[in-house]
């Protein structure tokens, strides 16, 4: 469980300029929507808005589900600045002994028949595994039109890693050229850190990220073999999601420190994928970035998990807004809250 070492600075919607009314508005429409737990809105840095339901509390933590995929990307653009690897890196160089493994997988799946007729051509589907680089699985274009996480029972059960388990999958695109939501890509990212920093993601992050954050010893869910899921398993408070939310607004900047590079942050809020053709409504089709997703009002980016976790990073307002749900139906209803509840008139 994660500790706030010193809470947020919390002021009234007036002392920032935000109209108390549509504030009191956002708080009503989200409380009529199903299990949203917590809701925290900053401006400025400062918490002018904050509600927890249904019997939940500040000090709970919550499964970020694939809210964790952009802290995963942080630590990416994080090791890039350290020189570890580069986002035009090929995944098979960065990761040989699982990519050695997936080769000999593909192979052992295409003589036993276990491949899809469109994979026939072998040397088709090797080359797009060659060509895919960190910045592929970044923007969730690594070719693929299915989640490669699909397979990783059969990988816990007969004993290939998860890593090269989800190498193993034959892409039907090249790599660049298709749109696919795949939480694989996100583990694949979780395992160049270890293998290039030799620490897991969460203990590669403590020192830079939580620690200054005031965020001790976040849970993060592991494989198999050890690796932090790269897209899912951590948990955080709703605070902690806030101070995460603040750091991005700030282009990675808390307090006197640059703890992200401002241009890795701009590398992530913008949109490197067309996913225009997304299924997933109005939300899930205006961009993606580098494990975030542009939103469809201004110029708003955010963290998006599913059961309806967000952070709601927006620039234009400069405003944070964390909001944690355990929703089964659209969680997109969150958002719409949001939006309708807070015009621009409401931002002073």
């Amino acid at each position: 469980m994660s500790t706030l070492t010193a809470p947020l600075p919390r002021t009234s919607p007036q002392d920032v300029r935000v109209d108390p009314t549509a504030v009191a508005g956002l708080l009503a429409a989200l409380g009529r929507l199903d299990r949203v737990d917590s809701v925290m809105a900053l401006r400025g840095g400062k918490v002018f808005a904050e509600q927890w339901w249904a019997g939940a509390a500040p000090t709970d933590d919550h499964v970020m589900w694939s809210v964790t995929k952009t802290f995963t990307a942080t630590a990416v653009g994080m090791a890039i600045a350290e020189g570890r690897f580069a986002v035009t890196d090929h995944l098979v160089d960065l990761l040989p002994e699982d990519a050695a493994t997936a080769r000999a997988l593909f192979a052992a799946r295409r003589e036993q028949g276990f491949l899809p007729e469109m994979f026939v051509d072998v040397a088709a589907a090797a080359t797009r595994l060659e060509a895919l680089e960190v910045r592929h699985a970044l923007s969730m274009n690594t070719g693929h039109t299915r989640d490669t996480t699909g397979r990783l029972r059969v990988a816990m059960e007969n004993g290939p890693s998860w890593t090269a388990s989800i190498l193993a999958e034959p892409a039907e695109h090249l790599p660049g050229t298709h749109f696919h939501y795949n939480s694989g890509a996100s583990h694949l990212l979780s395992a160049v850190i270890q293998r290039h920093t030799g620490q897991s993601l969460r203990d590669y992050l403590t020192p830079r990220l939580f620690a200054p954050l005031g965020i001790e010893t976040p849970q993060w869910l592991t494989d198999p073999g050890g690796l932090n899921t790269g897209g899912w398993g951590l948990r955080l408070r709703t605070e902690d999601q806030a101070r995460f939310g603040q750091l991005l607004l700030q282009r990675g900047r808390w307090g006197e420190t640059q703890l992200v590079p401002a241009e890795w942050v701009s590398e992530m809020f913008t949109a490197h994928s067309d996913n225009s053709a997304c299924e997933w409504g109005i939300e899930a089709i205006q961009g993606y970035g580098y494990q975030a997703w542009k939103c469809s009002r201004g110029d708003a980016w955010r963290a998006d998990g599913m059961f309806g976790q967000y952070v709601v990073v927006w620039p234009e307002h400069d405003v944070v807004i964390a909001v944690n749900a355990q929703m089964e139906g659209d969680m997109h209803q969150i958002l719409a809250a949001i939006w309708q509840a807070l015009p621009d008139a409401a931002f002073g």
